[in-house]
Order: structure tokens, then sequence, then C-alpha cells
């Protein structure tokens, strides 16, 4: 089980992928893959923030900056960024 740290940085990573992707459609998968090649700072590969598609989507469901615009399952529900109150 991922502690709170690593979740912390994945959510990051993926309000980041949200905001690129801003009132665009995707996929778990497409936001697996940007998880996955992340960068930190320098240039590396981020430590915490790789992870798989079935996490990715339980990630989208729970939070509140996405939206899914039509449901299957995780994996090929199509997602979209909604933003939170604060932008």
């Amino acid at each position: 089980m991922a502690g709170p740290l690593r979740h912390k940085f994945r959510l990051m990573a993926l309000r980041e992928f949200g905001i690129k992707q801003k009132g665009e459609i995707f996929s778990a998968v497409e936001a697996t893959r940007f998880l996955n090649e992340y960068k930190n700072g320098l240039g590396k590969p981020h430590r915490f923030t790789n992870s798989n598609v079935h996490q990715v989507g339980n990630l989208l469901k729970g939070s509140k900056d996405y939206q899914v615009v039509e449901k299957k399952s995780n994996k090929v529900a199509k997602w979209i960024y909604v933003g939170s109150e604060e932008e």
C-alpha cells in the first residue's frame, strides 16, 4: 500500500497534467503515461510518481478536479479536468 507521500506527488503531477489538458478529454492510460515519464526539476525521473492504470483511475475518481465524461471502467473511462476553485 502506498503512503500519503506517494499520493501527494502523484496528485501534484496529475494536476499539472490536467492544466496542460485543460478542456480536452483524456483517458487514464494517457495520465499514467504522463506520470511514468514525469521528470523532477533536475530532469531525472521523479521517484514517487510511477503508477499503474488502475491506481490512476482511482486517484482521478477521488479527486474533485476531474470529472468523468464517459464511464465504462476506471481504465477505459474518459475524463476531463475541471480545475479547482483556486484557479
